[in-house]
């Protein structure tokens, strides 16, 4: 450190091309933690893939599942009745959708811009879902692995949002069919069992038994 100093301290700054900064981190090459470099890891961006590098994935993938699992119970079971709905979340969604409708029947937009808006809108809101496979992606070590994984989240979501989409309206007017709701939280649920019971490695058996 003290020699970046000397070497900095000696050169004519104001004729170089380029900012000159001295930056100076501690326990690059300590003990303390299983990986080195943690500081200057950070500063070019490379801490993220790295750290993530040595988690154990059999034991996040296990927690990620159980979180999932256990998000998709609670719904169904709210959708049964035997559960109380997430009143605050869904107020959000109230004010978000009460907003846009508002926006579109204002600026008179026709229903296929209204419907762009609405799921642009959507888009950028917080997503648990979202955030959960962006953290298994991660667990990859590597951009590539993580670019994987997200495209794999996208072409498998895709199906269900435009085929939801499209049918829109005439899932807004079941949607207070106390049989179809009993029906799509049954699902949802079985969903949430299956994400714990069935494993990745047994998804080939299924397609070879099909």
């Amino acid at each position: 450190m003290a020699l970046a100093e000397e070497v900095a301290e000696g050169v004519a700054l104001d004729k170089l091309p380029f900012d000159l900064e001295v930056i100076g981190f501690s326990e690059e090459e300590g003990v303390r933690f299983a990986k080195p470099f943690l500081g200057s890891l950070a500063l070019v961006g490379e801490l993220g893939s790295q750290v993530f590098g040595f988690l154990d994935r059999s034991v996040m993938n296990a927690v990620l599942r159980w979180a999932g699992a256990l998000s998709l119970g609670w719904i169904g079971l709210s959708m049964l009745g035997f559960l109380p709905l997430p009143a605050f979340f869904y107020r959000i969604g109230m004010v978000v959708s009460d907003g846009i409708a508002a926006i579109s029947a204002t600026l008179r937009l026709p229903p296929p811009a209204a419907l762009f808006i609405s799921g642009t809108v959507w888009g950028f809101l917080p997503c648990a879902m979202v955030y959960a496979t962006l953290f298994y992606a991660m667990l990859s070590g590597s951009w590539l692995g993580g670019a994987i994984v997200m495209l794999g989240f996208g072409i498998g979501t895709l199906p269900a949002l435009v085929a939801a989409g499209m049918g829109l309206a005439t899932l807004r007017h079941r949607a207070t069919s106390a049989r179809l709701q009993g029906i799509v939280g049954v699902v949802i649920l079985l969903l949430g069992i299956a994400n714990v019971t069935l494993s990745g490695a047994s998804f080939p058996e299924w397609c070879r038994f099909g």
